[in-house]
């Protein structure tokens, strides 16, 4: 272990780049706002401009990394991942383009300064005004193996709680979130003039259940509609194009045909949703397997930039999916999933709907399931508290 006193730290100074992006000031402002209330110390933040010291910690994408001959694989830190090094008398923490520098930051304080954020109101900052100790070698990375991660409870709504854990929100990442059928093509609009748009159930074409998908006229608005949203809102990246939360798929013969051919409701979606895919090649098209669309299609893929949301609701929250008797249909359809794409988004519900307050001891089987889900090619999360 090295000992850096209180006069060593009045020494050190917080390197960002001149032109450093608004993740790693607010990086560099928490890490100083953490320093000083653990050691009394105020650590001025400087650009890579500034002239050397040899005590800094560099902070993000700077020049200083490359004056100094450390190497940095960009490439592999992707958006979040981070490195915490230390190289002589500096420290350097530095990640990847989205929110990299900022996890490293949070990372250095919990795993190396014993800071604890345990919720909005509970937090441990432990005070060190003797001085700091750290390991002699620092040499860490980290690369998120889930790349969108949401818990979705109440606590989770805080910032800093938030990017402290290291989540993601759909309502800033997405630029529709799931069941869009109707808000993409509306039965109030359409289903007086147009009741062919809509699901036939039992002979009858139903406003209140799904969209009939083999439709052009469909097809033709629906994407319209989409495209208008994404001009609206160009930094989204996902676009979810899926079924309304209710049954009634379209069993009119063409969607039949479909659907018989795929073994599956989902057959008719995905043949869709990749035709809409087609159209925004530069965006993420997501659709819902939920339900009736649980089941993969036997013949058909998803595109390479379409996204499959995979939903858990039907299983016992109580058991591990991957020992679970009562989970085997779930697991065929996870691993069929598997066996076709690489991009699919585990909606999971972590949560007792029968009693939402009671106590529900599960805590032993979210990690066997993140471990079943990421095994079977889930890359991104989004637990439904």
């Amino acid at each position: 272990m090295r000992v850096i006193g209180p006069e060593e730290i009045r020494d050190f100074q917080i390197v960002i780049a001149a032109a450093a992006t608004d993740v790693e000031s607010r990086a560099a402002d928490e890490l100083r706002k953490y320093m000083r209330e653990i050691t009394g110390i105020e650590i001025p933040i400087v650009a890579d401009s500034a002239p050397h010291r040899d005590r800094e910690i560099l902070l993000g994408r700077n020049r200083r990394l490359d004056e100094l001959g450390i190497v940095v694989d960009w490439q592999a830190l992707a958006e979040d991942g981070f490195t915490i090094r230390t190289e002589g008398e500096r420290i350097a923490i530095f990640g990847g383009s989205h929110m990299g520098s900022l996890y490293g930051v949070y990372g250095f304080l919990e795993d190396f300064l014993d800071c604890r954020f345990y919720t909005p109101e509970v937090r441990v900052i432990p005070r060190r005004e003797r001085g700091l100790q750290l390991p002699s070698n620092i040499d860490t990375t980290q690369v998120p193996v889930v790349k969108f991660r949401e818990l979705y409870y109440t606590i989770a709504k805080d910032p800093e709680y938030s990017a402290w854990h290291k989540l993601d929100h759909h309502d800033t990442d997405w630029g529709m979130w799931v069941h869009t059928f109707h808000p993409l093509l509306s039965p109030d609009d359409y289903f007086e003039e147009h009741p062919e748009y809509f699901s036939l159930v039992k002979g009858k074409r139903i406003p209140n259940g799904q969209l009939c998908l083999t439709d052009e006229g469909v097809f033709r608005i629906l994407v319209d509609n989409l495209r208008k949203r994404i001009v609206g809102n160009p930094q989204a990246q996902y676009w979810s194009v899926s079924q309304n939360d209710t049954f009634g798929y379209c069993e009119c013969d063409r969607c039949a045909a479909v659907n018989e051919r795929e073994g599956t409701p989902m057959g008719s979606i995905l043949e869709f949703v990749n035709r809409v895919a087609a159209e925004f090649p530069d965006k993420t098209i997501s659709t819902l397997a939920y339900q009736y669309s649980r089941p993969a299609p036997a013949h058909l893929k998803p595109a390479d930039n379409v996204n499959i949301v995979l939903c858990t609701i039907e299983l016992n929250r109580s058991r591990p999916i991957a020992t679970d008797a009562g989970a085997a249909s779930f697991r065929k359809d996870m691993e069929d999933w598997a066996r076709i794409t690489d991009s699919i988004l585990i909606w999971d519900y972590v949560i007792q709907f029968s009693n939402l307050v009671s106590p529900f001891p599960n805590l032993r089987v979210l990690q066997p399931n993140l471990r079943y889900f990421v095994d079977n090619h889930a890359v991104a999360m989004f637990q439904q508290g």
